[in-house]
């Protein structure tokens, strides 16, 4: 009986797929997201997300929008620009008591 795979026989007993890659990355080597798409499902979305509420959080700050413009802007609800918009607080540091 043999221990080993010949290595003509290797494709056939361990399959490797080409690189390809997926909507967000050319190759999987190369790939910037912190886990794979096909492993992680919803970490893509997840990304898309936190990229959208930063650069409304970005918007809300710099150019003083309301929510309704904001929601125009970005295509989403007012509750879903409301929600990245409250982030702002849990993201900033404490600010210190004037008062003392």
């Amino acid at each position: 009986m043999k221990k080993g795979v010949a290595a003509r026989d290797l494709n056939r007993v361990l399959p490797i797929d080409k690189d390809d890659g997926c909507e967000y990355s050319p190759s999987c080597l190369k790939c910037p997201l912190p886990a794979c798409r096909y492993d992680s499902p919803g970490i893509a979305a997840r990304l898309v997300r936190q990229d959208r509420d930063a650069a409304i959080r970005k918007e809300y700050n710099t150019n003083l929008y309301t929510i309704g413009q904001l929601s125009k802007t970005f295509k989403v609800a007012p509750r879903t620009v409301s929600r990245a918009v409250e982030k702002i607080s849990e993201l900033s540091p404490p600010m210190a008591n004037s008062d003392s």
